[in-house]
């Protein structure tokens, strides 16, 4: 359930369409991070590991469609809750990535998306935030590097 909605979300349908499949995979996962605290049955690595594969391209793909984008996002935060940085490994340098790129596009989709991750690991405790800082260290350059051109 989980891919194929991922899959409607950037298939050639009409926004509305797209959209409420987003919303419909953001209350999925919404789910999904509350499988392990209530003990329900889940979801299978199966039915994880395309959503944690597909979703940043997702995401970037529908930075021109508002409402699509902000469900994406927030997708894309419930996923870095509960799976970053042990199940998501790599997420990081992928959004890195997309910040050096050429189309402004992809450049404004990993900027938003490195903004949730950013406010995932802000609200961990103390002795969680060592991710906070090797996110801080990886992104940083290429958050530099685009500073002449923002300003």
């Amino acid at each position: 359930l989980l891919p194929a909605l991922l899959h409607v979300t950037n298939a050639a349908q009409e926004v509305p369409i797209r959209q409420a499949a987003a919303i419909q995979l953001k209350n999925q996962l919404r789910r999904w991070c509350r499988i392990g605290l209530e003990g329900e049955p889940g979801y299978t690595e199966r039915d994880k590991a395309p959503v944690r594969q597909q979703l940043v391209d997702s995401a970037i793909a529908a930075v021109g469609e508002k409402g699509v984008r902000v469900q994406l996002a927030e997708c894309f935060r419930l996923v870095a809750l509960h799976d970053f940085p042990s199940e998501w490994p790599g997420v990081v340098e992928r959004l890195v990535v997309g910040l050096r790129s050429e189309q402004n596009a992809e450049t404004l989709g990993s900027l938003l998306l490195l903004r949730q991750l950013f406010k995932v690991l802000e609200l961990r405790v103390l002795a969680r935030r060592q991710d906070l800082e090797q996110v801080s260290t990886q992104s940083l350059p290429a958050l530099l590097q685009l500073s002449p051109v923002l300003a």
